[in-house]
C-alpha cells in the first residue's frame, strides 16, 4: 500500500517522460519545459555578467593605468605590459554586447524548433 502511494506521488511530482530529440520534458499536468530555453536564459545571464565585468576591468583598471601613463606619472606597469595585459579588452567589449543582442533576439522569438548554434558560429567568425 505504501508503495502505491509513493508511485502516485511520483507521478504527480516527477517528470513522467522525456521526448527523444525534442529537448522537452513533459510533466504530469501537461506543462512543457524546453531545456534549450533554460540553457539560453543561463547563457544570457552569464553574458550580461561578463559584459559588466569587462566594463569594470576597463573603467577600474585599464583606464586609470592608461591615464597614469599618459600623464607621465609613475605607473605600476610599464607601457608594453599594459598593452599586453589589456590587448583584447576593448575588442571583447565590442563583440560581446552584439552577441548578447543576438541571444536576446533569439529569446524574444523562441519557438520549439529553435536552436542557438548559429549565434555561436557568428561569434566565432569574429575571431578568425
Amino acid at each position: 500500500r505504501d508503495m502505491m502511494a509513493m508511485l502516485e506521488w511520483m507521478k504527480r511530482s516527477v517528470p513522467i517522460s522525456i521526448e527523444n530529440n525534442s529537448h522537452r520534458i513533459i510533466y504530469p499536468k501537461g506543462a512543457v519545459v524546453d531545456q534549450r530555453m533554460t540553457i539560453l536564459e543561463e547563457v544570457i545571464r552569464t553574458e550580461r555578467d561578463y559584459i559588466r565585468d569587462l566594463a569594470t576591468a576597463n573603467h577600474e583598471l585599464h583606464k586609470p593605468l592608461l591615464e597614469l601613463e599618459t600623464e607621465n606619472k609613475k605607473s605600476i606597469m610599464n607601457p608594453a605590459n599594459l598593452r599586453l595585459c589589456f590587448a583584447d579588452l576593448l575588442e571583447m567589449g565590442k563583440i560581446h554586447p552584439t552577441f548578447l543582442e543576438r541571444l536576446e533576439a533569439k529569446q524574444a522569438t523562441w519557438a520549439a524548433d529553435q536552436t542557438l548554434g548559429d549565434v555561436f558560429i557568428q561569434l566565432s567568425q569574429r575571431f578568425d
